[in-house]
């Protein structure tokens, strides 16, 4: 007595339906890379996910679980701005920001550029900044104003409320005539 080829065939067909479920359901895993943060929404929520970190990207109409968006944000962000002294001379400013706590930057910012305009922004209102422009008005351009420029620069970035959750890791300031 042998098996049924029905039986056989209901039995194929299953092992199989079971396998490209569970492919789907591997394919559909992310892990989030080396010096990033992912903030994943879903339709009952949003969490952060950090380096090494791993979820599922459901699709939308998964009820639930569906992944309605997700945005990627850089551990690490640069930004170079110009901002105008006076009519003669400006400033050429590089700022390296690495993020100490991605989630709460997250919850101030929802992208990277959101972070890297305000950043942005307040370089500009340096050329705004009387007692800024003061400050360079008395010196001449030379390796010391650079030094001296990038540390106004640091000292104004540290103080706005946009850094409690990043770090300065670099600036770079340099008076252009």
């Amino acid at each position: 007595m042998g098996i049924h080829p029905l039986s056989f065939l209901a039995g194929a067909v299953t092992t199989s339906i079971v396998m490209m479920l569970i492919i789907y359901i591997i394919s559909k895993r992310r892990v989030v890379e080396e010096n990033y943060t992912h903030v994943v929404e879903w339709h009952i929520g949003r969490k952060v996910y950090q380096a090494k970190e791993h979820y599922y990207e459901w699709p939308e109409w998964v009820i639930a679980f569906g992944v309605t968006e997700i945005t990627k944000m850089p551990c690490t962000i640069e930004v170079n701005q110009m901002a105008q002294l006076d009519n003669s001379r400006g400033l050429d400013i590089t700022v390296t920001v690495n993020l100490v706590d991605p989630r709460s930057t997250v919850s101030c910012y929802k992208t990277s550029n959101g972070l890297a305009e305000k950043i942005k922004s307040i370089i500009k209102d340096l050329s705004n900044n009387q007692t800024i422009i003061d400050n360079f008005s008395y010196v001449d351009i030379d390796k010391e104003t650079d030094i001296t420029a990038t540390n106004i620069v640091k000292e104004m970035l540290e103080h706005s409320l946009i850094l409690v959750s990043a770090k300065i890791e670099s600036i770079n300031a340099k008076i252009l005539s």
